[in-house]
């Protein structure tokens, strides 16, 4: 659906409808896990949409992803008298990280499928010595679950947080490093079997 870089407006709206095959559904979670832009839209469009009144809210999410869409069309769109033209790709495919300079951090689990939402242990990789830690648990429509800080690189979500079964959740990982920059696991996707 989309012809630049970032998800179209009508692709944000699809996934935030649950209305994507499963096919687009991924390809719009990866291109989320590198573009730190439209993971911003499609979070702020989300808060938008929990606003809304549920009469009004298809009517509400189209124009709120419309808006959202202009908006970043006016702030990404090069200068009309911009001279600059290149003819070598910025980023290839020997290129380590495609997540616009922010260091990454490996997630180890849980991804793909879980056998059951009990006590679940999300493990991710230490970036540093010292780094601290903000995670994030959302349900498959980008709604935050849960948030947590730690200085550990393991989690457990609080027992009054049930993860339902026959669903997909995804989680990610911020890290602030001692020398003051920042790292990310990017969105990692996983489902509950039963």
């Amino acid at each position: 659906m989309s012809t630049g870089p970032h998800l179209g407006s009508e692709e944000v709206a699809a996934y935030l409808d649950n209305t994507l095959s499963d096919a687009e559904c991924a390809r719009v979670k990866a291109h989320l896990a590198d573009c730190g832009v439209c993971r911003e839209e499609v979070v702020s469009v989300s808060k938008l949409l929990d606003r809304a009144p549920r009469s009004r809210r298809r009517v509400f999410a189209f124009s709120a992803v419309a808006a959202a869409a202009v908006l970043a069309f006016l702030l990404v769109r090069p200068s009309p008298d911009s001279a600059l033209v290149t003819t070598q790709p910025v980023r290839g495919p020997d290129t380590p990280i495609a997540s616009e300079g922010v260091s990454a951090v490996r997630a180890i689990s849980p991804t793909g499928r879980q056998t059951t939402g009990d006590n679940i242990l999300f493990v991710w990789h230490r970036p540093s010595p010292g780094a601290t830690y903000r995670f994030t648990l959302t349900d498959d429509r980008g709604k935050k679950i849960w948030v947590g800080s730690t200085n550990d690189t393991t989690l457990v979500v609080p027992k009054e947080f049930t993860l339902a079964a026959k669903q997909s959740y995804n989680w990610f990982v911020d890290a602030l490093l001692p020398d003051g920059s920042s790292a990310t696991t990017g969105i990692t996707s996983f489902q509950i079997v039963r």
